[in-house]
């Protein structure tokens, strides 16, 4: 990254151009099979650099001035589609967002509870999920590990478990922890 998170808040205008060809680079990397559909990737930036002037990240008074420009900017890819398709496009541009967010953390609890929710297993008959611990355990996280990610997201009251080898979960649990994240 060539820009600090002071060159942002204090010399935007000089670092706009690289903070968006490293969103936009990020943002290709990590949406798959979207990842040359323009408006997709657009998308995404654009409701990153929207967040950060909105939690101020992104300069003094002219972060505002940005979103502004921004919104007109993609506007006119907004006005192409119908209302509704476009709020598809961001509700999916958002989960794609919080995926590639969760996928790059090193956050122990974002990291067992992302793969809490992609290798569940359905159980048809008791409607309910289950995941067994060394399903988990694996692409550089130990059972240690795991059981600390795992009795994080019990301390956050997002999971019940209590040490065993698999662990049950209600499908509004798994809803939950596929849209659980929080800072390292």
């Amino acid at each position: 990254m060539p820009f600090s998170a002071h060159d942002l808040r204090y010399h935007l205008e000089d670092y706009y151009a690289s903070l968006y060809a490293y969103l936009h680079r990020r943002a290709q990397r990590y949406l798959g099979s979207l990842a040359f559909d323009a408006f997709e990737v657009d998308q995404v930036v654009g409701h990153v650099i929207e967040q950060l002037a909105r939690f101020h990240i992104l300069g003094g008074i002219g972060a505002d001035e940005l979103a502004h420009i921004l919104r007109q900017e993609f506007a006119a890819l907004v006005d192409d589609a119908p209302l509704a398709h476009a709020s598809q496009h961001k509700d999916h541009a958002h989960k794609k967002l919080r995926h590639c967010l969760q996928q790059s953390s090193s956050n122990l609890g974002v990291l067992v509870a992302l793969r809490l929710s992609e290798y569940g297993v359905h159980a048809t008959a008791s409607n309910e999920i289950t995941v067994d611990i060394q399903t988990l355990v694996q692409d550089n996280l130990s059972e240690k590990e795991v059981q600390t990610g795992l009795q994080h997201l019990v301390a956050e009251g997002l999971l019940d478990w209590y040490g065993e080898e698999t662990i049950r979960l209600t499908s509004s649990q798994c809803k939950r922890l596929a849209r659980f994240y929080e800072g390292e």
